[in-house]
């Protein structure tokens, strides 16, 4: 059960130091960070890349706005479905500084093996330069 819940945890709002928005749509994905306006959206052969701060809390809002899709990170051994219509909410630490891939990890049509991601976690001071950086506001698919 400890595993389970591990798995299951969702991020309280309140101590959640990263709230982040991830729509998955037919061929990609869009991040919102939206306390900083920022999007980060890809349909290219990479991916988009959601940044994130290592040891911190992030909580995710999953939704997808055509088909079923799955946000799926190998390496954190972690799957949770994309499903249009519904907000899944989840949360996740990354303990570890690196980048990691992910990928839809259900079938949505033919391109979906053309919807990869990466995951980059880095420390909090490398993560706050990003945000300062990053552009704001939206951008179209």
């Amino acid at each position: 059960m400890t595993t389970l819940g591990r798995v299951s945890a969702v991020v309280d709002q309140g101590t959640a130091q990263v709230k982040v928005n991830v729509e998955a749509f037919r061929w990609g994905w869009r991040f919102s960070y939206p306390d900083q306006g920022i999007v980060i959206e890809g349909v290219t052969p990479n991916g988009p890349e959601l940044v994130v701060p290592v040891d911190e809390a992030v909580q995710v809002t999953l939704t997808g706005n055509d088909v079923d899709h799955a946000f799926f990170v190998p390496q954190f051994l972690f799957k949770r479905d994309a499903i249009p219509g519904r907000q899944n909410v989840f949360g996740f630490t990354v303990d570890t500084q690196g980048t990691f891939r992910g990928q839809c990890a259900e079938f949505c049509g033919v391109g979906h093996s053309q919807m990869p991601f990466t995951v980059r976690a880095v420390p909090r001071a490398e993560f706050d330069a990003w945000l300062a950086a990053a552009p704001r506001g939206s951008q179209a698919p």
